[in-house]
């Protein structure tokens, strides 16, 4: 969790002495320290992630995703969600950060399985239980003959 205040450009971790992935509070403590170890192509996402949150998130989707440099030299993937107020004082932004590293890495290991099932020259079918096509590759519409958007729901 954290607190940025934009008029000060403080950050604020609740969890006192505690570690920000990796990272101790006090290296922290300023949003440009913390921009600094966000890699170089994701900082205007971060920044804004951060600074300027969106709220509407639909339920269930993932929020924004920035890469942070922890100590070891890694790049660990953070989504964020948070909210922006409006106070005396001026805005402040509220919001949570996850490392969604696994995630991410579990994402491309199946996008990656999906494209090699895709470009297979071998007939591929994936059915329930019950024997209903839920997905097929091109070899396989070769193979029984018929247009792909009629194979989805097919027994066989």
């Amino acid at each position: 969790a954290y607190e940025y205040d934009a008029t000060s450009g403080v950050l604020r971790w609740p969890l006192a002495g505690a570690e920000v992935f990796g990272h101790g509070i006090a290296r922290l403590d300023r949003l440009e320290r913390w921009l600094a170890l966000v890699h170089p192509e994701d900082r205007l996402l971060a920044h804004a992630a951060i600074a300027e949150p969106v709220a509407d998130l639909v339920p269930g989707a993932a929020g924004p995703c920035f890469r942070l440099l922890d100590p070891s030299g890694r790049h660990r993937w953070i989504e964020a969600r948070g909210r922006r107020l409006v106070q005396r004082s001026g805005p402040l932004s509220v919001g949570l950060l996850a490392d969604v590293t696994a995630r991410r890495e579990a994402e491309q290991q199946l996008e990656m399985a999906a494209r090699v099932l895709a470009a297979l020259r071998e007939a591929v079918a994936v059915t329930d239980c019950a024997g209903a096509i839920h997905w097929h590759n091109a070899a396989f519409t070769v193979l029984v003959g018929l247009p792909g958007a009629r194979l989805a729901g097919r027994m066989l």
